[in-house]
């Protein structure tokens, strides 16, 4: 796919699936693997299409995560980072191709846009889509915890009136110097 792609439009995919309703012969992927026009009649005959503005549903190989895939030039692809390809031109592969519906099936290019990792795993977040259950544990409910509030409200006192070391707080609660610090700062245990 290093050729520079031709941007297709909804109009290129209405005149081939027009053509496919003419055919005689059933359409086959035989044909040049590296001819953009023939790899998007190879995608579009793979997909089902109802309306123009509806999810573009791939219903041939899926692989486990529930993406449409397909051999071109002998190497598994996404149907949908292709799709992205043809329509909106190259991209950098490190960048995730998202979908607005979140719908893995789905190859619409118009539904499709670029994202960081980042970015892709916090929209699955914001959507409710993760099975990561954020937990949040503050204070003595943290299992980690070495200290407790009570200790806490002690450890600001002595380092706020500056009679005893930062240090030697720290080696009598078993914390560090740095945890005595920001406990006097108000940053931990507020």
């Amino acid at each position: 796919m290093g050729e520079k792609p031709i941007l297709m439009s909804t109009e290129n995919v209405k005149a081939i699936l027009q053509g496919r309703k003419n055919d005689k012969k059933v359409y086959t992927n035989h044909g040049n693997e590296n001819d953009l026009r023939h790899i998007l009649k190879r995608i579009i005959y793979s997909v089902t299409i109802s309306d123009f503005e509806k999810c573009w549903e791939w219903k041939r190989f899926i692989n486990k995560d529930g993406y449409g895939t397909f051999t071109l030039n002998k190497k598994s692809r996404l149907v949908h980072r292709v799709m992205y390809f043809l329509f909106h031109g190259e991209f950098d592969n490190n960048l995730s191709v998202c979908h607005k519906w979140d719908n893995p099936k789905c190859v619409n290019p118009n539904h499709l846009f670029l994202g960081t990792r980042s970015d892709n795993m916090k929209d699955c977040f914001n959507k409710g889509r993760s099975n990561i259950k954020v937990v949040s544990f503050k204070g003595e409910t943290n299992p980690m915890s070495k200290i407790t509030r009570f200790q806490a409200m002690k450890i600001r006192k002595m380092a706020q009136s500056g009679e005893v070391t930062q240090r030697t707080i720290a080696d009598y609660f078993g914390i560090s110097q740095a945890h005595v610090s920001l406990i006097k700062l108000g940053k931990l245990w507020k």
